[in-house]
C-alpha cells in the first residue's frame, strides 16, 4: 500500500524551526491550513492543497489571496457547530486516504483544544491512519496492543519517553532498554496513572510491547528542538 501523507497545520503554536528541519528531510502529499494555521504556513512559505475551517482567526485578506488559486480547494464552516476544525482537518485528511498524518500547531495555550486533539489521534489510528502531534518539544503519538516498537535511541525525538494509558486499561506492558524496564506490567487510568512518565533510553534502542488497550506515548525534551 502507497503511504499518503498529510501534514495539518492548526492555530496552536508553530514550531517554526522544528518545521524547517522538518521538512528537509520529509515531504507530504496533502498539506491542510487550518483556520489561522493559514498565516503559518505563509511565513514558512508553504502552499496549502486544502484550507478548513470557519476562518474566525485568519486574516481575511490573506484567504482571499488563496480564493483565487484555483488548486487550493477552500472548505469554509459556520463557527457555530458540534465539531472543531481539526477534526475538520483530520476528517478530510482520511479522506484523501491519508496512511500518516502530522499536526502541527496542535499544542499551546488551550488545553481544552489539545485534549481534544489526542482523541483525534485515536479517531486517525480508527480509520486506518498513523497520526502523531509534532511540537518544539514534543512527539505524540498512539500505540496499540501487540505490536513491537523500537525507539533508536540516537534517533528519539528527545531525551524522555513518557506512556500514558489512553484506555483505562493497558495490559501486559513490557518494556526493554529503558532505564526503568517492566514486564507484563497493567496500567491503568485511576491506579498510579503517571508511572510512565519520564522514562529514558539507556541502550541503543528501547522496545515497548503490551498485550491489550493504547498507550499515549511522548518523546519529550526540556530543550526546544529545532
Amino acid at each position: 500500500m502507497k503511504t499518503v501523507v498529510t501534514w495539518i497545520f492548526a492555530g496552536g503554536e508553530i514550531p517554526y524551526e522544528l518545521i524547517e528541519t522538518y521538512r528537509k528531510k520529509n515531504q507530504a502529499d496533502w498539506v491542510i491550513a487550518v483556520d489561522g494555521g493559514l498565516a503559518a504556513m505563509e511565513r514558512l512559505e508553504i502552499c496549502p492543497t486544502h484550507i478548513v475551517g470557519d476562518f474566525d482567526t485568519v486574516d481575511t485578506r490573506l484567504l482571499e489571496q488563496y480564493q483565487l488559486e484555483k488548486q487550493v480547494v477552500i472548505r469554509k464552516f459556520q463557527p457555530k457547530k458540534d465539531f472543531t476544525d481539526g477534526q475538520i482537518a483530520i476528517e478530510l485528511a482520511l479522506e484523501l486516504c491519508s496512511t500518516k498524518i502530522v499536526l502541527f500547531g496542535a499544542t499551546g495555550r488551550r488545553l481544552d483544544h489539545l485534549l481534544g486533539n489526542l482523541d483525534l489521534l485515536y479517531m486517525a489510528e480508527q480509520n486506518g491512519a498513523c497520526c502523531e502531534i509534532l511540537d518544539a518539544y514534543n512527539r505524540v503519538q498512539l500505540l496499540r496492543s501487540n505490536q513491537y516498537y523500537r525507539i533508536e535511541q540516537k534517533t528519539q525525538f528527545g531525551s524522555y519517553i513518557s506512556l500514558l494509558p489512553f484506555t483505562d486499561r493497558v495490559e501486559g506492558i513490557t518494556l526493554t532498554g529503558f532505564q526503568y524496564p517492566l514486564t507484563n506490567y497493567t496500567m491503568t487510568r485511576f491506579l498510579n496513572p503517571t508511572l510512565g512518565i519520564s522514562n529514558e533510553i539507556v541502550e541503543e534502542s528501547g522496545t515497548i510491547w503490551f498485550s491489550d488497550g493504547i498507550l499515549i506515548c511522548i518523546e519529550s525534551t526540556d530543550n526546544k528542538i529545532a
